[in-house]
């Protein structure tokens, strides 16, 4: 089942040592010192990174009037599985809601982003269409609404902050 806190919000999930790197430096960057070999998606080389870390973004997940039926409907490759409500590998994630507003100038929803990804004619790149919107400037944590954690040892979702 889906996780109706995550529903009809805009949010960026993190590992809890990448989280604690994100207090550190005061913001999520689209160039945070974390080794390619350990971000998502990357194995393959730049060629084939996420398209929104291909265009210097933050990925970020747009579940706003978001149907997880319809959703693996429409698009069955996207692989929102992978990280809600936690990613396995890291046995514990961090949900950042991130305010809209706050980050209206450098903000690109989900439909112009696939709508960019298809122009581009970046089909080399991995997107999940329509949930999947970026950041491209750094979002400082006063951007942050409110900030969860989940993981294997406790599924349901703990306020952090």
């Amino acid at each position: 089942m889906f996780p109706k806190l995550l529903l009809d919000k805009l949010w960026h999930t993190t590992s809890p040592s990448r989280y604690q790197m994100i207090l550190d430096s005061g913001m999520i960057s689209p160039d945070s010192p974390i080794l390619e070999k350990d971000r998502w998606g990357t194995a393959r080389g730049p060629d084939f990174y996420p398209f929104v870390r291909s265009i210097g973004g933050i990925s970020l997940f747009d579940f706003k009037n978001f149907n997880p039926d319809l959703y693996n409907d429409k698009y069955p490759l996207s692989n929102w599985h992978e990280f809600v409500p936690y990613r396995r590998k890291w046995g514990e994630a961090i949900w950042i809601e991130i305010n809209r507003d706050g980050i209206s100038e450098n903000y690109i929803d989900g439909g112009a982003l696939l709508k960019k990804w298809k122009a581009e004619e970046a089909f080399q790149h991995n997107i999940m269409p329509i949930i999947e919107s970026a950041s491209v400037g750094p979002i400082p944590v006063d951007c942050f609404n409110c900030v969860y954690k989940c993981g294997k040892n406790n599924e349901e979702f703990e306020i952090v902050n």
